[in-house]
């Protein structure tokens, strides 16, 4: 899977952003959020854009490895959690639904439900 990374200069040019783009057809391109000075006026700019472009670097090789990795049993290592009830917090913040107090509440009520709707999670996920 060929990755190439663009950079895209802001209206006013003092900024340039950076994009992955691995197709040419649609959602084929993203966002990494990440920009850096165009040209930077103070020791402060100069280290954001070094920082930035290291952290370039590193969402680069992630987004390689995902892709290597689907089809096959390895997950990497930055998309595993080593404690299945962070993971499940976590999944609870991103997938809450306001004005449903379902899934928060499955968090704090006593532990033989906590495990039992957690297992029911899990079978609902490993038969996606």
């Amino acid at each position: 899977m060929p990755l190439n990374v663009f950079e895209k200069k802001s209206k006013t040019s003092n900024k340039t952003t950076y994009y992955f783009e691995w197709g040419k057809g649609t959602g084929q391109r993203s966002s990494t959020g990440i920009y850096t000075y165009t040209k930077p006026k103070s020791q402060t700019e100069k280290n954001h854009n070094k920082e930035a472009l290291a952290i370039l670097d590193i969402k680069k090789s992630q987004f390689i490895l995902e892709g290597q990795s689907v089809g096959s049993k390895y997950i990497p290592s930055h998309k595993i959690k080593s404690n299945f009830l962070d993971f499940y917090k976590e999944f609870v913040k991103d997938n809450r639904t306001y004005g449903s107090r379902h899934l928060p509440a499955s968090l704090i009520q006593d532990p033989a439900r906590v495990h039992l709707s957690i297992l029911l999670l899990v079978m609902q996920l490993t038969t996606i």
